[in-house]
C-alpha cells in the first residue's frame, strides 16, 4: 500500500504503515493555517484541485481487470472496518453547540438536517415546511397512521404531522439529552402537551 506521501493523500487521514497498523497522524503544515483562516479562497480551490487531480490519477486504471481489482481490494478493506468510527466524539462535538443556537438559526419548524429551497422559495419558513411536505409525500403519510420515528432530531417532522394530522399517532425518539430536552418543550407548548422519549 502506498503511502500518504505518495498518493498526495493528507496523511492525517490515510497514512498507514506495512502491517496496516495505524501510526501517529501527521499534521499536513498547511493545516493550521487552513484552521486560522489565512490562506484564500483562490489557493484553497488550487489545493483541493490539486489533491482531486492526484487522487484522480491514483484511481485511474487502464484495463477492466486492474479497474476490478482496485475496487475488489476497496471492498475488502471496507469490510474489515467498523461501519462507523468514533461516534460517541462526534455525537458530544455536535452537542458541544448550545441548543439556543440552532434556535437562532433555524426556522420556525427547527427542521434540522435541511431545507427544500424550490422556484420561488425565498424565506427558511418556506423552505423548512417545504421540506417537510415534501417527506410527507415521499414517505405516503396519511391521518390516521401510527408513525415511529427513530432519532427525530428536534422533532420537526412529528410536530408538523401531529398539526397537520389531527388523528395521527406518533411516537418519536430523539437519539440524545439536548435535542429530547427541545423537543419536549416545543411539543408541551405546540399542537400536543405529552412527548415521551
Amino acid at each position: 500500500m502506498e503511502s500518504a506521501s505518495q498518493s498526495g493523500l493528507s496523511p492525517t487521514v490515510y497514512r498507514r504503515d506495512v502491517e496496516q497498523q495505524p501510526v501517529t497522524p501527521v499534521r499536513p503544515w498547511y493545516e493550521k493555517l487552513l484552521e486560522a483562516n489565512l490562506l484564500p479562497d483562490a489557493l484553497i480551490r488550487l489545493g483541493i484541485r490539486r489533491l482531486l487531480a492526484l487522487r484522480l490519477k491514483q484511481e485511474n486504471v487502464a484495463d477492466l481487470e486492474g479497474q476490478k481489482k482496485r475496487l475488489m481490494d476497496f471492498v475488502s478493506d471496507l469490510r474489515q472496518r467498523p461501519i462507523a468510527l468514533h461516534t460517541s466524539a462526534a455525537n458530544a462535538q455536535h452537542y458541544e453547540v448550545p441548543a439556543r443556537f440552532f434556535e437562532l438559526v433555524q426556522g420556525p419548524h427547527h427542521k434540522y438536517s435541511s431545507a427544500y429551497w424550490g422556484e420561488g422559495v425565498s424565506d427558511l419558513a418556506t423552505a423548512e415546511e417545504a421540506m417537510l411536505e415534501l417527506t410527507v409525500h415521499r414517505a405516503r403519510l396519511e391521518d390516521g397512521q401510527a408513525i415511529l420515528e427513530l432519532g427525530c432530531g428536534w422533532g420537526s417532522l412529528s410536530l408538523y404531522m401531529a398539526e397537520r394530522f389531527p388523528t395521527v399517532k406518533s411516537w418519536a425518539f430523539p437519539t440524545l439529552d439536548p435535542s429530547a430536552r427541545l423537543s419536549r418543550q416545543r411539543c408541551g407548548s405546540g399542537a400536543f402537551a405529552t412527548w415521551r422519549s
